[in-house]
């Protein structure tokens, strides 16, 4: 459960989008799970830059003090929604001091913008953003200048159709972690759920006789996913979630992308890290390449949640199944 949000913030308009993301999904939490009250926790950290070091001591102070007066500005507007909302300001290296503060105060999730300009250019993708995605024990959704300021459920008004989310899979064991977190928000948000298997293009040439038993061999490999991709939407529905699955061919970047907005996809739910077939999804390229091209917002599950899921279940990262060797079989050559 998401109790505890986090939510980095620099003074910039760009990093503020994050609030409305933050404060739908505190109040989903409240309102569907009434035991738990949601915290909201807004965080600012004071880069020491040269320039401030040498104003001395009093220009710190004041810097601090203005970062906690803007915190608390936009901690009241938060308060104004019923919710229960915190403040933080540190000294120091924004991601270090960020990650101090999600160990800290026993964070569940942290939201932040990822792209922009002023203020935020030190945080975009590659840098602050990127670190936290790396390093952040708990799952961070990263939120792209062009996405949606904030997120919808299934019973907004005026809805007409439920939203969906929508989780690649590549058959190992650290993609599925992603599942749980992909479940549980699309419990609060009453949204749908889809599966995506990418099937990857390999190049090399072959003859005739080479090209069909790899057809052959693909044909095989299609309906193993399928009832791969079968399971996992079983698994699903019995925690009361509507899920549907796909199959692609392609680069999985571009094809994630492309089914996100082919089926209207609210939210991109995928680990940043990975063993085996995930390991070309890992943060910094394929992960990377839908923050930055997607446009839409994306949830990373951390490869450190990934392993506590898979040591539960008495797997270590890299286990393949037997099921994942058949995966070695070569690559169909069109879309399932």
């Amino acid at each position: 459960m998401w109790q505890r949000i986090l939510v980095p913030l620099d003074g910039s308009a760009l990093a503020e989008r994050a609030l409305g993301a933050a404060t739908m999904l505190a109040q989903r939490i409240a309102y569907t799970r009434p035991a738990f009250e949601p915290l909201v926790i807004l965080f600012r950290a004071v880069d020491p830059s040269p320039w401030l070091d040498l104003a001395g001591e009093g220009a710190r102070t004041q810097a601090m003090g203005e970062a906690t007066r803007y915190l608390q500005e936009k901690a009241a507007t938060i308060r104004s929604e019923g919710l229960t909302v915190e403040t933080a300001v540190r000294l120091g290296s924004p991601a270090e001091e960020l990650l101090e503060q999600v160990l800290a105060r026993q964070v569940d999730m942290v939201i932040m913008s990822t792209h922009g300009r002023s203020g935020l250019a030190r945080w975009a993708l590659g840098s602050v953003a990127e670190r936290v995605a790396r390093s952040a024990p708990v799952p961070v959704l990263l939120l792209p200048a062009a996405a949606p300021a904030t997120l919808t459920a299934g019973d907004t008004p005026g809805a007409t159709t439920p939203p969906r989310l929508l989780v690649p899979l590549d058959r190992s064991a650290t993609a599925e972690a992603a599942l749980p977190p992909a479940i549980e928000l699309a419990s609060l948000l009453q949204a749908e759920l889809r599966l995506l298997y990418v099937f990857v293009p390999k190049l090399e040439e072959r003859s005739v006789e080479e090209t069909q038993r790899t057809w052959e061999a693909g044909s095989r490999r299609v309906h193993q996913i399928e009832r791969y991709l079968q399971r996992h939407a079983e698994a699903a529905q019995q925690a009361g979630i509507t899920i549907r699955w796909g199959i692609g061919f392609g680069l999985p970047g571009a094809k994630i992308i492309m089914d996100a907005h082919t089926h209207q996809v609210q939210v991109i739910v995928m680990t940043t890290q990975g063993r085996g077939g995930l390991v070309r999804w890992r943060l910094g390229r394929v992960a990377e390449e839908v923050i930055q091209q997607g446009q839409l917002p994306v949830l990373l599950v951390p490869s450190e949640v990934a392993a506590v899921d898979q040591s539960r279940e008495g797997r270590s990262p890299g286990t393949t199944t037997s099921a994942q060797e058949g995966d070695r079989l070569a690559e169909p050559d069109s879309e399932g």
